[in-house]
């Protein structure tokens, strides 16, 4: 037996239905925030290729379903295995409710999962369904509402010791960095319920029961924090570093988090995705589009700017 994995999630955009739909079908547009190369024949049983850092396997398929501003649907290899897609565009109000609904089938060689947590068995190649469409949702939204991405995330990158990314949001620095340690921001994007003492040696805190952040390592008002990180799965304690400077209109956002080499086993590839999903969150926060996650809590019910999520997983005879 092997099981069917059908991600479903609902997000509701401000943008009119035309707008949005461009954004998913125009090779220039997708090359601004998901691929770093795209060709697109936009009609039914046309060639589908996108390829780039940002894109865990890359995309080359036939369009599969094409109904103008209403559906795209195509195939996505992942992890060796054959997966389809199916985007659907229906008007709400003066907005755009955009569903995205993703099947793949687990095997003994790739395992496609939804939860917080990873599969017990990490020797077998997995993706995180959940959070590679938070993180792509996540800088559609960022397109739509700015024009630009706010930094593409490498999602093919080779294990080393330390996961790195960055963006850039049209916000002032100071807002950037208060966004880090203000505990009411750090409630919309990231934390349960965050406490921080803003200080070297300070105590700092998520609320994720053991996990997450420990003790602040430094701080720099304005420019930089860091602070300890523990796994309590895997007990293994780790390095988060963020700096803040000023880039062009804005402000330049720069994580690294290391110590992977010392964990006990392989979770960069979850921390890999994880930190630039949460990269969105927080440029989303900044540009005053996010409040409490929205796009990482299933339980969510959909609002003028939140999600809601739906997995479920269907025996199949091999």
């Amino acid at each position: 037996m092997s099981a069917a994995i059908r991600f479903n999630r609902s997000i509701l955009l401000k943008q009119d239905i035309g707008t949005v739909w461009k954004a998913l079908t125009s090779a220039e547009a997708l090359n601004i925030w998901f691929s770093d190369e795209a060709e697109v024949e936009a009609r039914e049983g046309g060639r589908l290729r996108l390829r780039g850092r940002a894109i865990p396997g890359n995309i080359s398929a036939w369009i599969s379903a094409f109904e103008d501003r209403r559906r795209l649907g195509f195939g996505w290899q992942l992890l060796g295995v054959e997966t389809s897609v199916l985007l659907s565009l229906e008007e709400q109000a003066d907005m755009t409710r955009l569903s995205v609904s993703h099947s793949a089938a687990n095997s003994q060689d790739a395992h496609f999962f939804m939860s917080h947590e990873a599969p017990a068995d990490r020797s077998i190649p997995r993706i995180n369904l959940r959070e590679l469409w938070s993180y792509i949702l996540g800088a559609l939204r960022i397109y739509l509402i700015t024009g630009r991405s706010a930094g593409k995330a490498d999602l093919n990158a080779a294990p080393t010791d330390e996961v790195r990314y960055s963006l850039q949001v049209p916000v002032a620095p100071a807002a950037a960095f208060d966004a880090l340690v203000n505990p009411a921001k750090l409630q919309h994007w990231i934390a349960a319920n965050a406490r921080i003492e803003p200080r070297e040696g300070g105590a700092i805190n998520f609320a994720w029961d053991l996990d997450g952040p420990q003790r602040v390592l430094q701080y720099e008002e304005g420019s930089r924090l860091a602070y300890s990180w523990y796994d309590s799965t895997l007990d293994w304690r780790s390095k988060v570093e963020w700096q803040v400077e000023a880039d062009g209109a804005g402000a330049r956002i720069s994580l690294v988090h290391s110590g992977f080499l010392q964990a006990p086993s392989d979770i960069f590839t979850d921390y890999r995705c994880g930190w630039p999903v949460f990269g969105q969150f927080l440029a989303l926060t900044l540009l005053d589009e996010l409040r409490h996650r929205e796009f990482f809590l299933p339980e969510d019910r959909d609002n003028a700017s939140g999600t809601n999520a739906e997995t479920t997983a269907v025996p199949q005879d091999d």
